[in-house]
């Protein structure tokens, strides 16, 4: 298992814990849509969440440990969620609960735009390192 694969892997399991934790912060019903930040749960007392948001961080996750098999499929992974947690961190401050769906504003804000320049570079190295291998 290379690096990409490991770091799909890592960030997949991470991201299915979030949602188990959120889950267990929101529980599997309740307000899905209509949120305002305010009234949305906070996650480690910081971060708004309610099930649809964990539903989200679990279809990422999954997606990431699966991705973890294959070198190519890590890299689209690391590349495509980081494109859109770049778009999310964007978003989170134009509308902050996604027009009244899913929070995504305060401190999800800096976490997304964090965790968007973290994949995007783990994607753009892999590909270079890809390249490099190729031209050997």
């Amino acid at each position: 298992m290379n690096l990409i694969q490991r770091i799909a892997a890592i960030t997949g399991v991470a991201f299915i814990l979030v949602a188990i934790l959120g889950f267990a912060t929101t529980g599997f019903t309740g307000q899905m849509t209509h949120v305002t930040m305010e009234s949305a749960p906070k996650l480690l007392g910081l971060f708004p969440v309610n099930p649809m948001h964990n539903a989200v961080h679990l279809l990422l996750g999954l997606w990431g440990v699966a991705a973890a098999r294959r070198p190519r499929a890590s890299t689209a992974y690391a590349a495509i969620s980081g494109i859109i947690y770049l778009l999310l961190a964007a978003l989170g401050f134009l509308a902050p609960t996604m027009f009244g769906m899913i929070p995504i504003g305060g401190y999800d804000i800096v976490l997304h735009f964090v965790l968007a320049i973290i994949l995007i570079g783990c994607a753009f190295l892999a590909s270079l390192r890809e390249e490099v291998e190729m031209a050997a």
